[in-house]
């Protein structure tokens, strides 16, 4: 992958992560940079919010920033606004989900609002993923590939689950900018294809819970999971493999069929933090 294209001065480089660094990135405004070789499975950011928003569907989210320290509303403020937006509502989309919080809350991070946004697609994917911990009120990010000393950290603002729509419209729409990664770069048709593929696993997946305990032949769900998982994958949503094969680690316990099931468990456990030495402290 190509070194980005940055400005000579970090900004707000946070000393908790003396990995990474916010910089200028050319055509995209700020981003997050590694300073080192990152290994895949390395807890990059553990962050708490700066600013965090209770009740995501509440649109009196106003009242929320006119209540924000001076400094606090600068650094609000200091988040791109997409153009035609009002000032304040269009920087909401900079705001992550806490997803599984007990407030249903949103948050602006100093670290993790940096990061910038990759698609999954055949043509690559982000190499980070971030997860809400709920009980440390924390946002943590992991890579998901190894990162090489000057690459920029992405991750996806598109779930596999809301990939309803092409992602150039998600984005748009939700965000305001327009998608240039090299998924976004492909055809219509091509885009088209894959959108559907996506929809199609989307649709096998919510069916499959009825399945599990149906009379349908095991082998036959079996063969269905190891299919999606494939299509899924090639669709560029590799973390997509540990959700696939628990599910067939759980068929194949079902059915009392030990060895299948312990092979399907070894893919299970997905991105994990492999080496201690490598492990965000």
């Amino acid at each position: 992958m190509n070194a980005p294209t940055f400005s000579s001065i970090a900004m707000n480089t946070p000393n908790a992560y003396p990995r990474i660094a916010i910089f200028d990135i050319s055509g995209k405004g700020k981003g997050v940079v590694a300073l080192e070789p990152i290994l895949r499975g390395t807890r990059i950011i553990a962050e708490k919010p700066r600013i965090r928003v209770p009740h995501w569907q509440d649109h009196r989210r106003d009242l929320d920033f006119n209540s924000l320290t001076k400094e606090d509303q600068d650094f609000f403020m200091s988040f791109p606004c997409p153009d035609g937006r009002d000032p304040v509502a269009g920087r909401f989309c900079h705001l992550v989900p806490c997803v599984g919080s007990s407030d249903q809350a949103s948050a602006i991070f100093e670290t993790v609002c940096r990061l910038n946004h990759t698609c999954h697609s055949p043509m690559g994917r982000p190499n980070a993923v971030y997860t809400w911990v709920e009980n440390k009120n924390e946002e943590i990010v992991h890579a998901t590939e190894d990162i090489a000393v000057n690459e920029e950290i992405t991750v996806s603002y598109i779930q596999v689950s809301g990939h309803i729509l092409d992602p150039r419209t998600i984005l748009k729409i939700g965000y305001g900018f327009e998608c240039e990664c090299a998924g976004c770069q492909r055809s219509p048709v091509q885009r088209t294809h894959s959108l559907a593929r996506i929809k199609a696993f989307n649709d096998y997946n919510s069916r499959l819970p009825a399945r599990m305990g149906s009379r349908e032949a095991p082998s036959s769900i079996l063969n269905d999971i190891e299919r999606n998982m494939l299509a899924i994958c090639a669709e560029g949503y590799d973390l997509n493999i540990s959700a696939c094969a628990h599910d067939a680690f759980q068929l194949c316990g079902f059915y009392g069929d030990a060895g299948s099931a312990a092979r399907w468990e070894v893919i299970i456990p997905g991105v994990t933090s492999h080496d201690p030495r490598h492990r965000f402290a």
